[in-house]
């Protein structure tokens, strides 16, 4: 919807049919596309058939600085990066403290 936000209110303005989201409505979109990006390209890049365990322990690690950086301050954008950054804490922290994941990822051609 944001890459089409230009065709829409042209499209609205001519028809009438229908209603345009406000700019707050479009400010959230846009906030949510900048925190979902990254996790898009980690998802794609980890889903390739030559993909391997030695790009899962860095990809966390930017996964989680993208999501600790400064980012949007919308109240429900903030919230969910909050929410996210805690559950690849939850979900990934026994990977890092074990050392056979990392021996592998070493070991990986």
């Amino acid at each position: 919807m944001l890459e089409q936000k230009r065709a829409l209110n042209i499209y609205a303005g001519e028809h009438g049919k229908f209603t345009t989201p406000n700019a707050d409505q479009w400010a959230l979109v846009s906030n949510l596309t900048e925190t979902l990006g990254p996790i898009e390209e980690v998802t794609f890049e980890m889903s390739k058939a030559e993909a391997s365990i030695s790009c899962i322990i860095p990809s966390i690690a930017v996964l989680k600085m993208v999501l600790q950086a400064e980012g949007p301050t919308t109240r429900g954008i903030k919230t969910l990066r909050e929410n996210m950054f805690q559950s690849l804490e939850k979900r990934f922290s026994k990977m890092e403290k074990t050392k056979c994941l990392a021996l592998a990822t070493l070991l990986d051609p």
